[in-house]
């Protein structure tokens, strides 16, 4: 089943690159999407295969804690939620520190609910 959906998240592993066997590279990552408050986040793997949009993602650099809105086409596989989005948009949040010259959003803390 597919739906599509958009999410607020925090990256919650470094991109990685890889190539199908086409040849075509693709990035992927793991996001944390907030729930309700004293909830766990819900988990997915994000690829990004648009070739535009992969070069716009990778010159932004993300990375783990970075707070990014994504919108893409959400699948759940079987009775398993194991959650994949493949992307169509993608967003960088900008940090809320006004003094915050770094890129990125803010890193949340061991306490802080991802």
């Amino acid at each position: 089943m597919y739906l599509n959906t958009s999410f607020v998240g925090t990256v919650g592993s470094t991109p990685k690159v890889e190539t199908n066997k086409d040849n075509d590279p693709y990035l992927h990552f793991r996001l944390a999407v907030d729930c309700r408050r004293n909830r766990e986040p819900l988990w997915m793997t994000v690829y990004v295969h648009d070739h535009m949009l992969f070069n716009r993602v990778t010159k932004l650099n993300i990375d783990k804690g970075d707070r990014i809105y994504i919108n893409g086409r959400l699948g759940l596989d079987g009775d398993d939620i194991k959650a994949t989005l493949s992307c169509h948009d993608f967003e960088l949040i900008p940090s809320t520190c006004p003094n915050s010259k770094n890129k990125t959003a803010d890193t949340p803390t061991e306490t802080e609910t991802i």
